[in-house]
């Protein structure tokens, strides 16, 4: 009898795990309890250049359905977050808000599109709206309102849950659940796409600042058809005068194009100073 009751237990213990292994999986919330933090880096080698499907289907927090598609045409600064996140996710989310506020030379909506999307299956319309009052706005009430004063920056959810592991695999954002934290462990990146849709440049939060992700919308937008002269000859100075280092994961100033002009500047300065001297000592 007690073999019996033993057995019993054992099987309804491990029905129990189960079922919780199910739920979480439901919701795409799996995962070891220890994450090897190198399993998050992205392969920037591999996915530069790489292409995004824009069909994909995304409602905001006012239940109104969108196409990725509508958000190109013009540069487009991806973020993936999700939105029970109390952490990394509206830290990150207010500083892009203020990276935006600091640029000079580019504006949201008119030069480039911002869309944060999240990547949890849980996250819904009402998940955007809180989102939206606790990062956005501050804490205000009125959710979708920040995104009808600030035309360019969207915050969605996939319409299709299953879509959001493409999207994130063809980018190369990788993101796992911690069962033990109960909270998702991913990279804070930015993702800077084409106006086509491909991936051109990948910008991590905390080494980030106003003028990188003006310089890299600059570099997405390049080239564009139907953009001004102007632009692009200002696109092309910023290009040229700053070069993304990757061991600081930052753009810098493009050192050795000024030491080259510099040395050509004193070239030219030297051979008309001679040919002046030249001239005068003729003349004599």
């Amino acid at each position: 009898m007690k073999a019996r009751t033993t057995t019993f237990l054992t099987v309804i213990i491990a029905a129990l795990v189960f079922a919780a292994g199910t739920a979480e999986a439901e919701y795409g919330r799996t995962s070891p309890t220890s994450i090897d933090p190198s399993l998050l880096r992205i392969d920037e080698a591999e996915y530069l250049g790489a292409p995004v499907k824009t069909d994909y289907l995304l409602v905001d927090g006012l239940n109104r359905e969108f196409t990725l598609s509508t958000m190109l045409g013009k540069p487009l600064v991806l973020l993936l977050s999700y939105f029970d996140c109390d952490g990394a996710c509206p830290t990150v989310n207010r500083d892009l808000k203020d990276m935006l506020s600091n640029m000079e030379k580019r504006t949201p909506g008119e030069d480039f599109s911002v869309l944060t999307l999240s990547f949890d299956k849980k996250d819904d319309p009402s998940s955007v709206r809180m989102f939206e009052e606790m990062v956005m706005d501050g804490g205000g009430g009125g959710g979708g309102g920040w995104i009808d004063r600030k035309e360019g920056w969207k915050v969605a959810v996939m319409k299709d849950s299953a879509d959001i592991e493409t999207l994130a695999g063809s980018v190369g954002f990788k993101f796992f659940w911690s069962p033990r934290d109960r909270v998702f462990v991913h990279p804070s990146v930015f993702i800077v796409l084409s106006p086509e849709g491909r991936v051109v440049r990948y910008l991590y939060s905390s080494q980030t600042e106003a003028k990188d992700l003006e310089v890299a919308v600059a570099e997405a937008a390049f080239g564009t058809p139907g953009r001004s002269k102007t632009k692009d000859l200002s696109d092309l100075l910023m290009i040229a005068c700053y070069s993304y280092n990757y061991k600081e994961g930052k753009y810098t100033l493009n050192y050795p194009l000024f030491i080259g002009a510099g040395s050509l500047v004193i070239g030219l300065s030297c051979i008309v100073f001679s040919l002046t001297l030249y001239r005068k000592k003729a003349r004599r």
